[in-house]
């Protein structure tokens, strides 16, 4: 068997420290960038539904301001006629 060498402790030491160190801020970075996936995930879903419904709101305004205007044009003898 060897004789105890200092140096080679020394190395072993700095080098599992060193090892698990990077790892502890290779993992913190992975959960960091999950989280702000998750966080923008979160936001899509708690915003979407406000909306679309201002969305729906909006196309059903303009087919009834569309309807009206036809109506309109029609009644006045302006809409082109039909082929």
């Amino acid at each position: 068997m060897e004789a105890f060498n200092w140096n080679q402790m020394l190395l072993a030491a700095f080098g599992g420290g060193l090892t698990v160190k990077s790892l502890d801020i290779a993992y913190q970075e992975f959960q960091a960038r999950f989280s702000r996936k998750r966080g923008g995930r979160k936001l899509v879903d708690d915003h979407l539904d406000p909306i679309l419904k201002a969305a729906d709101e909006i196309v059903g305004k303009i087919r009834l301001w569309l309807k009206r205007t036809l109506l309109h044009y029609e009644i006045l003898g302006i809409a082109r006629k039909r082929r």
